[in-house]
């Protein structure tokens, strides 16, 4: 599982650059939902350079939100402390779910989740991750440790190495604590896509494919039989995905933002129907302070049939 996540965040936050492009492939998917899983046109781009960032691993986000994650907006203020309080059907009680403290820079130091996990944050001189500690009821039941090469590059992640090209992509990931293990990650690039395969000697696994645009958007995923579409508005915001399995699709899902670019409603559609013949839909919406940050979330709809409300509490230096 450690190599999954961690793979996950790698290639969530590869960028990518293009030359010499002449339309975006932003939304070339847009209309995804309308056409039969063999007729979508392939999206590729000749000569992609790929490039790798500096990685934080604390600060991974995958875009289907979940509640209890939040990272401070960075506009004027600085933030102190979050509480994320939830409440279950439209009278039940608010209870406390989690806090998160963060330093005077931003960085979050300390986490709480229901009262009884805790979870430990240590950075290097250089404002990296270096620890992550957590603890369930006085016992550390994990401790992942970071290591960095001198471009910002992660070269290890607890008990993974990574191996690098001579482009700066990671092509390799393996296990240190038994480096005779047969299991190994590897990273494959060609025009604007990485194949990712889980191999034991010669034998695949499992295998994800993803593909970027000339703009830095991820517009396609591919996890074994299952592929989702993505498309983005000329603000980089992604605004619709379309998901298939064994090219039959499953759901769609819409996102709208507020003027100051953060997402205020979320749509997810199942387009399998339900005995009624209808279309079962689950909608998130949320609200923001004057500083941008998130201090409601509401769920509700037929597919998750328990409306939910999610309350943060923000305390500021």
């Amino acid at each position: 599982m450690k190599t999954v996540f961690f793979i996950i965040f790698v290639l969530c936050n590869i960028l990518v650059h293009s030359q010499n492009t002449s339309a975006s492939l932003d939304k070339i998917f847009f209309n995804a939902e309308k056409l039969r899983f063999d007729d979508i046109t392939t999206a590729e781009i000749e000569n992609f350079q790929f490039i790798s960032p500096t990685i934080d691993p604390d600060r991974m986000q995958s875009f289907q939100i979940t509640p209890s994650h939040f990272t401070p907006s960075k506009r004027a203020k600085s933030v102190k402390k979050i509480s994320n309080y939830i409440k279950y059907g439209l009278t039940g009680e608010k209870n406390l779910f989690s806090y998160d403290l963060f330093d005077h820079e931003g960085k979050k130091y300390f986490t709480n989740e229901r009262g009884y996990i805790n979870i430990h944050y240590y950075y290097d001189g250089n404002q990296r991750l270096k620890e992550k500690i957590r603890v369930v009821k006085n016992d550390t039941v994990f401790h992942h440790k970071y290591v960095y090469n001198e471009k910002n590059q992660l070269l290890a992640s607890s008990e993974i190495s990574v191996e690098y090209d001579n482009q700066h992509r990671p092509i390799h990931y393996r296990n240190i604590k038994f480096p005779s293990s047969p299991y190994i990650t590897v990273l494959t690039y060609k025009k604007n896509k990485v194949r990712i395969e889980e191999k034991e000697g010669d034998k695949i696994l499992g295998l994800k494919e993803f593909t970027f645009s000339e703009n830095n958007n991820l517009i396609k995923e591919t996890y074994g039989n299952r592929t989702v579409f993505n498309s983005y508005n000329d603000k980089n915001q992604k605004i619709k995905s379309v998901a298939f399995a064994n090219k039959n699709m499953y759901s769609v899902e819409d996102f709208e933002y507020n003027e100051m670019g953060d997402i205020k409603i979320h749509r997810l559609r199942s387009t399998l129907d339900i005995k009624n013949g209808t279309k079962a839909e689950n909608r998130s919406q949320y609200k923001y302070d004057q500083w941008g940050n998130k201090i409601y979330m509401l769920s509700e709809g037929e597919i998750n049939a328990i409306t939910t409300e999610n309350f943060y509490e923000i305390e500021y230096y």
